[in-house]
């Protein structure tokens, strides 16, 4: 539901920018931005954290397994590799 929310929010400010040819610093775009990221900001910080909640309880034993030094190992590869892209 929440990616069909997105979506159409993408598409909404397609029209306005586009079809209804506001200028990207037009005061209702930067206000339709800011009104739907404030309306949307408590539900994504809800969901993830609900997450998260799910993870810790129902991974609780895989989480006691986990090696430090090959978790620090495999965030170092990440990074480097990312940073190598940019």
């Amino acid at each position: 539901m929440l990616y069909l929310f997105n979506e159409l929010l993408e598409l909404n400010t397609f029209f306005l920018k586009h079809m209804f040819v506001f200028q990207p610093s037009h005061a209702l775009s930067w206000c339709q931005i800011l009104l739907l990221g404030i309306i949307t900001a408590p539900t994504v910080r809800a969901i993830s954290f609900l997450e998260a909640l799910a993870c810790v309880k129902f991974g609780q034993d895989v989480f006691s397994k986990t090696q430090a030094r090959s978790a620090f190992l495999w965030l170092l590869c990440v990074l480097s590799c990312t940073s190598a892209w940019v």
